[in-house]
């Protein structure tokens, strides 16, 4: 896929650009995780006859409103809880095993990794917060010796957002 073809998850601005990408078609399935108005403007990402899968427990947990009037489009809204994905079930061991295989021949890659250290806390704080794809790692000490051993502490100056 084209970079074009990824768009900012943070706020609701993937929704317009989701629509032009799709000449205000929409798309066929959301795969959401995104909570409250964020989860709102996935379901209006969908085209006529979109699949919509939530794996996201907070929408669930806070009993998320939906409104039926999203549903108007002939969309269907499928509830997934990932955990279940480990049950003794045949058919989601294969779902289990396609991605798994999928990883192995490159289809299905990771997001790439930005690693900082603790002298580089702010420039990672601003990069989460940006429009970055991928994974922010703050990096707080180098990998420790599989022996067991206390932890040593290591305080680092932060402050914290609001």
């Amino acid at each position: 896929l084209a970079d074009s073809n990824f768009a900012n998850s943070r706020n609701s601005t993937f929704e317009q650009h989701i629509m032009t990408a799709t000449k205000g078609r929409g798309v066929d399935l959301v795969l959401n995780s995104l909570p409250g108005e964020l989860l709102l403007a996935s379901v209006r990402c969908l085209a006529k006859n979109g699949r919509f899968c939530e794996i996201g427990k907070l929408n669930f947990s806070n009993n998320t409103p939906l409104g039926l009037s999203l549903f108007s489009n002939n969309i269907s809204f499928h509830g997934i809880l990932l955990d279940s994905l480990f049950d003794d079930n045949r058919e989601r061991y294969d779902v289990v095993k396609l991605v798994s295989d999928g990883f192995k021949n490159g289809a299905v890659r990771p997001l790439p990794v930005t690693i900082f250290d603790d002298t580089e806390v702010e420039q990672a704080f601003r990069l989460a917060t940006g429009e970055h794809i991928g994974k922010v790692v703050l990096k707080i000490r180098d990998e420790e010796s599989r022996a067991s051993q206390l932890a040593t502490p290591k305080y680092v100056s932060a402050i914290p957002r609001t």
